[in-house]
């Protein structure tokens, strides 16, 4: 798989997704069912932190249709979805996505690297901050 899919803390709080160079869809949709099933052994709501910042290439073809789903799946167990990606085509295509969808728009970020992530989710990952952990 071309997405390696894996708990960042031991406190199971983040579920990173790190491309590789080069993935597809169907790569996407095995990560979300892997994600699917990390979380379902943990019953606190989760971040989903996807980081797209090595990949070299960007699919265009079924985009918004994947997407969507992404942003759509598996919300009630998500806490935030994090979005780290280098293409502007992606940065367009969700902005529309989420134009749909206030409530999730709220709870995700898209991000261009992976610095702005760590900046956003230090509180998170911070053991003595148990607001931004359990709130």
């Amino acid at each position: 798989m071309s997405i390696q899919v894996y708990w960042e803390d031991s406190s199971h709080m983040i579920v990173r997704w790190t491309f590789a160079e080069m993935w597809t869809w169907a790569d996407v949709q095995a990560a979300l069912h892997k994600t699917v099933a990390l979380r379902s052994h943990v019953e606190h709501p989760v971040i989903l932190l996807i980081d797209q910042s090595a990949a070299v290439n960007m699919l265009s073809s079924g985009a918004v249709t994947h997407l969507t789903h992404l942003v759509q799946s598996d919300v009630t167990a998500r806490r935030l979805l994090v979005f780290v990606t280098p293409f502007e085509f992606y940065h367009q295509v969700m902005r529309v996505i989420l134009n749909g969808f206030p409530d999730l728009a709220r709870k995700t970020f898209v991000l261009r690297t992976t610095q702005e992530a760590d900046r956003l989710l230090e509180a998170y990952r911070d053991p003595r901050n148990r607001r931004a952990r359990t709130g």
